[in-house]
């Protein structure tokens, strides 16, 4: 998202001068289009974080678990003694 902000439309409006089609093209479908794009990866990104959040979740009860898993194998008369 970063990247995509360098583009500077203003800059593409003074490079097509007076020439109406390429300042249409540069500027008006571009600039729809880079909404599009934006709106997307923003919404893409979103999903992303959620999942990486979910898949620490995930990694840290393994962890736990194989480390309960270890110590059941290297103490394996361990009762709990209130549940």
């Amino acid at each position: 998202l970063n990247q995509l902000e360098m583009f500077r439309f203003d800059e593409l409006s003074e490079l097509a001068g007076s020439n109406r089609e390429l300042r249409h093209l540069l500027v008006v479908i571009l600039q729809h289009s880079f909404s599009k794009v934006i709106q997307e990866l923003s919404i893409v990104q979103a999903r992303l974080l959620e999942l990486i959040g979910r898949f620490r979740e995930f990694k840290g009860r393994t962890q736990l678990l194989k480390g309960f898993l270890l110590h059941m194998e290297q103490k394996p008369d361990f009762r709990p003694v209130n549940y």
